[in-house]
């Protein structure tokens, strides 16, 4: 290996693996372990024969490794992931998305979905339940879950909302 190609790979290497030394779920840490990963690759298909193989299966391999690496420091040091995306439902309760996996975390308790099997994990004391006489928020699209009373629903929130209001049964009718 040349001598550009060790400064590449400790580069990459550093931005791949530094991010899982950062507790708290940051989205700058997924982009920093992606950036790692397209250094790290490069690294290794610089000067390299069989170009074309190598170009395809460093950065999968590299990509696998980490994937890997990141999952189990999950399973075995219970931190969030790096490579997931968070999605809050409130102050309490987030949802860690990921390729094969998301973790609920209910308060401060983590808690793993493999699969995408479990439809709910949180307590409902961790929930927060918010009425139509609350002040709300401004929102991009209100979904109505009670499919038979969508459409008294649907009258009372076009007063409160400027935005599409959704029946449920719609939504699982576009993911058929």
């Amino acid at each position: 290996m040349k001598k550009e190609n060790i400064w590449f790979f400790i580069i990459g290497f550093i931005f791949t693996f530094a991010p899982f030394f950062i507790l708290n779920y940051e989205i700058y840490r997924l982009i920093l372990t992606l950036i790692g990963i397209i250094i790290l690759s490069i690294s290794l298909i610089i000067n390299t024969k069989n170009l074309p193989l190598k170009v395809v299966i460093f950065p999968i391999m590299v990509f696998l490794f980490v994937y890997l690496i990141d999952y189990y420091s999950f399973i075995v040091l219970k931190k969030p992931p790096v490579m997931i995306i968070e999605f809050k439902s409130s102050e309490k309760v987030s949802t860690y998305n990921s390729l094969i996996y998301r973790i609920y975390k209910c308060d401060k308790k983590l808690i793993l979905d493999k699969n995408y099997k479990k439809s709910y994990a949180c307590d409902r004391n961790e929930i927060e339940v918010k009425s139509m006489e609350d002040d709300l928020e401004e929102v991009d699209a209100v979904i109505v879950t009670p499919i038979f009373y969508f459409n008294s629903i649907e009258e009372k929130l076009e007063e409160i909302f400027d935005c599409p209001i959704i029946s449920f049964e719609e939504v699982l009718e576009h993911m058929e």
